[in-house]
């Protein structure tokens, strides 16, 4: 007779089940609540950095490069999500912190309880509690919350373009080098947010980073951008004429009140991104990506935007990717 392996059943009809349903219920909501749980995320975080530059600009503690925000596991089992905010001068973790605060993430985990239940629940209908008992069970929750996480910072990403609006940005933005992370304590850190120099994207070096940078009334004409990558990079005022864009890692990415006229955007990656209050004419998005793919959570949107002529061949687009804008061909 053939051994029953009761773990992989278990995670069979048990675990993978009740994880799908709380994924389910997790985006459903979390993009339902979005503006609450913005509100949630940032009030307390502002209030945090505003502490923190306070300090800094009275001279109280020095230059800090890194503010890592950690999940702790163990507020989790009591049923009070929490994120561990930490200032360090430089290595996350590896040195004592500048400053710290807990910061309330009740918001965080929609569905949470009725996923336990489930899983228990689903224990008892497959009679496994005796194979599979409570302390196991509770491991295959860390894995859970592992992965909602790691979907969560992408989501708390675009919830910090909120704090562009905010009084606080301009003190912020002058703190160049510092990096926002998400991610567990004293274990991975996803970048949510680098203050990052100007630069020149045709005359810095091969290898210069690219992402998170900032361009401002910038005129780019017969120039081929290649397969740069600008993630989660921000255009804002410039202007793009017979400009090629070929392949280009544009993920994330914002143009504001940007100008395209005669630009080829073919088979570039533009999940996340977004077009706002710009005027595009005699662009070809052909083969382009736009869809949301993992870790990408949203689609590219173009809101508030005039297009005339655009070239959507072969690239999949919806109709929810285009709020408040005129369309024409002509």
């Amino acid at each position: 007779m053939e051994d029953i392996n009761f773990r992989e059943v278990f995670r069979e009809t048990c675990y993978i089940p009740a994880l799908r349903s709380l994924s389910e219920t997790f985006t459903a909501r979390l993009i339902r609540d979005m503006e609450r749980a913005t509100e949630a995320f940032l009030s307390p975080l502002e209030a945090f950095l505003g502490l923190f530059l306070e300090h800094r600009e009275r001279g109280n503690i020095p230059a800090a490069g890194r503010l890592c925000l950690s999940f702790l596991r163990t507020f989790m089992r009591q049923g009070k999500p929490v994120l561990l905010a930490e200032v360090y001068e430089t290595l996350p973790f590896l040195e004592k912190p500048l400053m710290s605060c807990e910061l309330s993430g009740e918001w965080m985990f929609p569905g949470w309880e009725v996923f336990r239940e489930e899983l228990d629940e689903n224990t008892r209908q497959q009679s496994l509690g005796r194979y599979v008992r409570s302390p196991e069970r509770r491991s295959y929750e860390a894995e859970a919350v592992s992965i909602l996480l790691r979907q969560l910072a992408i989501a708390m990403k675009y919830m910090l373009r909120g704090l562009e609006y905010k009084s606080i940005w301009n003190r912020l933005s002058a703190e160049e080098g510092f990096i926002v992370s998400c991610g567990e304590y004293m274990d991975w850190q996803l970048p949510l947010l680098e203050i990052k120099g100007d630069v020149d994207l045709f005359l810095c070096d091969d290898g210069t980073d690219l992402t998170f940078r900032r361009f401002k009334g910038l005129h780019y004409e017969n120039k081929q951008f290649g397969p740069r990558e600008l993630d989660d990079c921000v255009f804002r005022d410039c202007v793009f004429q017979k400009t090629d864009f070929k392949g280009t890692k544009l993920r994330n990415v914002r143009f504001i009140q940007c100008v395209f006229e005669d630009c080829v955007l073919e088979g570039a990656e533009l999940m996340g991104s977004s077009f706002l209050s710009g005027r595009l004419r005699g662009v070809s998005f052909k083969g382009c990506h736009l869809m949301p793919w993992a870790p990408y959570y949203v689609p590219a949107t173009f809101k508030w935007s005039l297009l005339e002529a655009v070239n959507w061949t072969e690239t999949e687009i919806r109709d929810d990717m285009f709020v408040d804008c005129q369309q024409f061909d002509v």
